[in-house]
């Protein structure tokens, strides 16, 4: 018996431009969170649509590298120019 219950898995894909937008929704019962870069423009990440530049946390322009963010809230990202962005988290159902 699992206390937590049975892991599960989620994928995507988000194109971040200059208007922020939501990369993954709340979940509550999210166990982690990877957000990968697939380019090389910055992208920067925060907790609502009001992220921006000087607001968010960098992830930087370096196609492959990924940021683990221990959060159960939402994560928006905004960036200078269009740019890809992919994420895995794990839950439990």
């Amino acid at each position: 018996m699992r206390f937590f219950g049975e892991n599960k898995l989620e994928t995507g894909q988000v194109t971040v431009d200059t208007t922020a937008i939501k990369v993954v929704s709340k979940r509550t019962n999210r166990r982690s969170l990877l957000i990968v870069q697939h380019g090389t423009n910055a992208v920067y990440l925060g907790k609502d649509k009001d992220v921006s530049s000087t607001t968010g946390v960098l992830l930087n322009g370096t196609a492959g590298i990924g940021m683990a963010i221990p959060v159960t809230g939402e994560v928006w990202a905004i960036s200078g120019a269009a740019q890809v962005v992919s994420f895995i988290e794990i839950y439990n159902d």
